[in-house]
C-alpha cells in the first residue's frame, strides 16, 4: 500500500528538524516513530 502525501510530508518535515537540530514537533500520526529514532542515530543528533 502507498502512504498518503500528508504522512509523507510529515515524516519529511521531522526529518528536517532533526538534521537541523530542531524538535520534530508533534508526530502522534506517525505510523512508526522509531523510524525518526533511528535516523537520529544515524545522523549523530540527540
Amino acid at each position: 500500500m502507498i502512504g498518503s502525501p500528508g504522512k509523507a510530508l510529515v515524516l519529511r518535515r521531522a526529518i528536517q528538524a532533526v538534521a537541523e537540530g530542531r524538535d520534530a514537533g508533534d508526530l502522534t500520526t506517525m505510523e512508526d516513530p522509531v523510524a525518526l529514532a533511528q535516523i537520529k542515530d544515524l545522523i549523530g543528533t540527540k
